[in-house]
């Protein structure tokens, strides 16, 4: 049978950051792939659009509403929020089974933290968590945490934050999960403190766990995370380095959003050595204006307010 027709109306791709994926039921050595992991192939190896439509040509073929889930992960990745937010209404609306549910709570909990729904964010991520707890799944528990405790940095509740960051360690015991985003997160909690000693050690942490699993995107993420707490700490000439390294795997890889935030590490160096920056502000300011960016928008107030090194 096949699903009820999702009229979607596609926006221009804005290249957002992924959270980690919901995990998979364990396989042994010797199952072949799902379809779901098929499709996660297909969006990483020929780009976001092939996978939107190898899943909703499988979802339409067989009413798979895990298909119809992996649509809206690839509309969540190529930045086309209300797209995937509309799917996952959908397939709540069809009461599917509990994991494919906290599954959708999960991606909605990241959908309210890019659209500045903090309080909604924590709500399905909370909604999520428990079902994953009640289903002993560690990996998914660790994840959730970890969205959760990105809602709390954003919101500047920071011992809160703390908190679940230990909590989501302790999980990963089990879990057993890259630490990468853990590390991300650890980094923007130094940030936010002002400590940006302890945010450099944590984003270069972060950095080599994700150039560890060969994740490009997340890696160069980490690298202008470096760049910014190097020139923070009075290491300028470092810091402009990773940069500019940054600077070409962004160029390379076409990373619109991070090429954006990685301008930001260029109008702080400038500013500080009485450089003009008005064209790279502007830049920085269209993109923010278009893609409601609003963390990037914070970031740009500090660079261009902060104390110089």
């Amino acid at each position: 049978m096949q699903p009820s027709p999702v009229t979607l109306k596609r926006r221009n791709h804005k290249n957002l950051s992924c959270p980690p994926k919901p995990s998979e039921a364990p396989k042994s050595q010797d199952a072949k792939p799902s379809v779901y992991d098929q499709g996660i192939e297909i969006m990483t190896r020929e780009g976001v659009e092939a996978g939107i439509k190898f899943f909703e040509a499988h979802s339409i073929e067989t009413g798979s509403l895990r298909s119809l889930y992996g649509q809206a992960w690839g509309y969540w990745v190529e930045g086309s929020l209300d797209d995937a937010r509309l799917v996952c209404d959908y397939i709540l609306a069809q009461n599917p089974h509990a994991v494919l549910k906290a599954h959708c709570y999960y991606l909605k909990g990241y959908i309210g933290l890019v659209q500045d729904k903090y309080g909604e964010a924590e709500i399905y991520f909370t909604k999520a968590r428990k079902i994953y707890q009640e289903k002993q799944r560690y990996g998914d528990q660790f994840k959730t945490t970890l969205g959760i405790a990105s809602t709390a940095i954003l919101i500047k509740e920071y011992d809160e934050a703390q908190g679940y960051l230990d909590e989501a360690l302790t999980l990963n015991d089990k879990a057993k999960k890259n630490l990468g985003h853990y590390y991300h997160l650890y980094s923007r909690l130094a940030f936010g403190q002002g400590d940006y000693k302890e945010a450099l050690q944590y984003a270069r942490q972060s950095y080599h766990a994700f150039d560890g699993i060969e994740d490009v995107e997340s890696s160069t993420n980490a690298l202008i995370d470096i760049g910014l707490y190097l020139i923070l700490t009075g290491h300028l000439e470092e810091g402009l380095r990773k940069t500019h390294e940054a600077h070409l795997i962004t160029t390379k890889n076409a990373y619109t959003k991070w090429s954006y935030y990685n301008a930001i590490n260029y109008i702080l160096a400038y500013r500080c050595s009485k450089i003009d920056y008005t064209e790279s502000e502007t830049g920085v300011r269209r993109w923010i204006d278009s893609n409601q960016d609003a963390f990037l928008e914070a970031l740009l107030d500090f660079v261009l307010t902060c104390e110089c090194p």
